[in-house]
């Protein structure tokens, strides 16, 4: 589906959303020269009727996302594998495995290709989304991930420096942000690749304790996050890919995409067998 531009009616509601007194229509917030700027919002319908961004009601001095009840998949990842709930599956010697084993762990990589798929689309589009993670990512009552926080690339740079100020989430950002303030797409491959181990580390924090100095002092020495604990060999590899230096070199989102697609697709056979 491309660009749609979406009329909500005064006199109804949208879902879960509370309409303003007026008529508005269904879009996304973007800040431009010190006053607000209003961009169309994008959806996208997958199979199954998914959608892949949260849709976002905007007026002026608001934004207004829809109400997903499944809350942040950093929220999810944390209590769903908390090792808190190893009294539940009984005590072994590898308790974090145990839970992560008879938890959910089987949707981790579904989780993986929802947001490369909502990143596919938004970069399709010519949106980037800077310091993707797991806390930019919401779930619906169905379990499916959303994207939100995004921006237009042409906006992207400023949208930083009003939003971030001090408080660049420095771990998920690529080296030639860090260095060179540089925002793109292929940005968004290094962040979604930092977003992947948060996953497979069960909600874990990438580089906790380290400072931005640290974190910049390891990928200048090329010093790469740890593989996570029980992480498949094709998903680490699949890591790496997404952190190469070199921005030229970076896998695109969509490969990354078909990637994941032929990993899930594969573990469906498997399981089915």
């Amino acid at each position: 589906m491309d660009l749609q531009e979406l009329e909500v009616n005064k006199n109804k509601r949208n879902k879960n959303l509370e309409v303003p007194e007026r008529n508005v229509k269904l879009i996304s917030l973007l800040p431009g020269n010190g006053m607000l700027r209003y961009h169309k919002a994008l959806v996208m319908r997958a199979a199954g009727n998914l959608e892949a961004v949260v849709r976002t009601l905007s007026v002026p001095s608001y934004l207004i996302c829809e109400y997903l009840s499944g809350g942040t998949l950093s929220d999810h990842l944390t209590e769903e594998f908390s090792p808190q709930k190893v009294h539940q599956y009984g005590n072994t010697k590898q308790k974090r495995f145990q839970v992560a084993e008879k938890g959910n762990a089987e949707h981790l990589p579904k989780y993986a290709l929802q947001v490369a798929r909502g990143l596919t689309f938004l970069t399709k589009h010519r949106f980037v989304i800077p310091g993707l993670r797991s806390k930019k990512v919401l779930l619906d009552a169905a379990g499916r991930c959303k994207l939100y926080d995004f921006v237009s690339m042409e906006n992207a740079k400023e949208w930083t420096k009003l939003f971030w100020n001090e408080h660049v989430p420095f771990q998920w950002m690529p080296p030639e942000f860090l260095f060179l303030e540089t925002i793109s797409p292929a940005g968004d491959v290094w962040s979604f690749g930092v977003l992947l181990w948060e996953i497979f580390s069960y909600g874990s924090e990438p580089y906790k304790g380290q400072t931005r100095a640290d974190v910049e002092k390891s990928l200048r020495a090329k010093r790469q996050l740890p593989l996570p604990d029980n992480c498949p060999g094709a998903i680490w590899q699949l890591m790496i890919t997404c952190w190469e230096p070199a921005v030229e070199e970076r896998l695109k989102i969509d490969e990354v995409t078909y990637k994941l697609a032929a990993m899930c697709q594969e573990d469906k056979v498997r399981t089915t067998k």
